[in-house]
């Protein structure tokens, strides 16, 4: 069960919010065509691009960076409104199938409230970040929820601006990791 921490013990020791990272955001959205689909036309630009190096502690206060990981990670950043529950339930499912994923959700609700959620839902593999907005992880106009799929390295494997709840986002996650397993 996790332990409430307060806040000046999740400390952002190195931004996730780079310049460089925001400009290939916009830049991105910027070539989108009036008839094209956002998040496939976000997916496919973000593809294959290096994710910010950054360090931060998770809400156990565990290190969580690009550098000290071997595994594929999920980085979600959420809210935690009725979608939470869909989106929990696609995660979980490829953490299932895939065991060794590390699963980092960027929550931009206080900790009382992630708490209430997160314990009830004893999800003790997760690590989380409350209140990512107060701890320059993400620009906050991107939206949520948002989803990164990384590889050790942190080269973006997928991206979604929305979630994964839509059938064709799941399926695109889950071919990338099937991908990405069967090397």
């Amino acid at each position: 069960m996790y332990s409430l921490l307060t806040s000046n013990l999740l400390i952002a020791q190195m931004p996730i919010n780079s310049p460089e990272f925001s400009s290939l955001f916009i830049q991105c959205l910027f070539t989108l065509k009036d008839h094209e689909d956002m998040n496939a036309h976000l997916r496919k630009c973000m593809k294959n691009r290096s994710y910010p190096k950054f360090r931060l502690n998770d809400w156990n206060n565990d290190l969580i960076s690009l550098s000290n990981n071997n595994d594929v990670q999920i980085f979600t950043f959420w809210d935690l409104d009725d979608d939470f529950e869909k989106e929990k339930i696609l995660i979980e499912k490829l953490k299932s199938k895939y065991k060794s994923i590390k699963i980092v959700a960027f929550i931009k609700n206080d900790i009382c409230l992630i708490s209430e959620k997160f314990q009830a839902e004893d999800l003790k593999e997760w690590h989380v970040i409350p209140e990512f907005e107060n701890k320059n992880v993400m620009l906050s106009q991107y939206g949520w929820p948002m989803t990164f799929i990384l590889n050790p390295n942190g080269t973006i494997l997928d991206f979604h601006l929305s979630g994964l709840m839509e059938c064709k986002n799941i399926n695109s996650v889950e071919d990338c990791l099937k991908q990405f397993y069967d090397q």
